[in-house]
């Protein structure tokens, strides 16, 4: 392990073959506050020497995969690596805006909370939008909005590194990790806020994979089906990993396509009457259905 004793915070990064690592990294070395350390976690990809090379004057800690194994037990091999105080989160295409980490363990100790995320800047090949997460501090505001969806940016976690030990990740969950994450945090009295300034640009570009996209509706689904049966108190919170491994029928696919074409339109007008065509042609589909209605109401 690496004696990482004298720095405050992990950074703890996950890639695999990612073409902007560099872009990352160099957003790490812009940072203001620099008592950090970086733990890079190559998941089966070619190999990062000379990228690592290119940034001897960071810290890194590099743990290399033989074989890609998911970004769930990427994220806990790092996180069983922490010797400092606090983790803070990031994927190997976004990028952290110079005051990220100085504003956010700021944040998080002025206001005695255990983990908080940001807002962000959202960026995609069509687009480029701040995106503003409330700021909230009430705890119960956060449980309210996780009923419905994951209250905070994945990539702007940050927080204490005992909640990361205790929590990690759910290792059977392919996706929507965090959502997972964000509610054993809540069930287990974690207080959780969240800082209203954009600190990380955000890769937002639309998957191609239909079935993967499909996948990640129901995994978000059966979470918040859970968590909500546990705040009322009808069952505990354990998810179901059958239901969420169902394939994706024709109907839906050919939904998800017209929904992932709507993503792609240049005219917002356009854009905004392709999302009704599609809300209204997806309530067929239970599970396109509960996801729509999760996230407008």
């Amino acid at each position: 392990m690496q004696d990482n004793n004298k720095y405050l915070i992990s950074i703890i990064i996950s890639t695999y073959n990612d073409k902007n690592l560099r872009d990352a990294l160099q957003s790490l070395r812009n940072q203001t506050f620099k008592n950090f350390t970086i733990i890079l976690i190559n998941d089966g990809g070619n190999d990062l020497k000379e990228i690592i090379n290119e940034f001897s004057d960071l810290n890194i800690k590099f743990i290399n995969l033989i074989k890609n194994q998911g970004l769930s037990k990427c994220l806990n091999k790092g996180i069983r690596e922490v010797n400092t105080k606090y983790i803070a989160r990031m994927d190997s295409d976004d990028l952290c805006l110079p005051r990220r980490l100085e504003l956010q363990i700021k944040y998080l100790e002025e206001n005695n909370l255990d983990l908080i995320g940001t807002s962000i800047i959202n960026k995609s090949k069509k687009d480029i939008y701040s995106s503003k997460i409330g700021h909230f501090i009430n705890n119960k505001q956060i449980e309210k909005i996780t009923l419905r969806y994951v209250p905070l940016a994945h990539p702007t976690f940050f927080g204490k590194t005992d909640l990361f030990k205790k929590i990690l990740y759910d290792e059977k969950l392919r996706y929507s990790q965090d959502y997972d994450f964000i509610v054993r945090c809540i069930i287990n009295r974690y207080k959780i806020g969240n800082l209203n300034i954009p600190l990380l640009i955000y890769n937002n570009e639309m998957s191609n994979n239909l079935n993967k996209i499909f996948l990640q509706i129901k995994i978000s689904n059966e979470i918040s089906r859970k968590y909500n049966s546990f705040k009322k108190k009808l069952e505990s919170y354990k998810l179901d990993y059958n239901l969420i491994n169902r394939k994706i029928s024709l109907y839906e696919e050919n939904c998800i396509g017209l929904r992932s074409k709507i993503f792609r339109l240049k005219n917002i007008y356009i854009r905004k009457l392709g999302y009704i065509i599609y809300f209204l042609v997806s309530c067929f589909s239970k599970e396109l259905r509960i996801f729509n209605y999760r996230n407008i109401r």
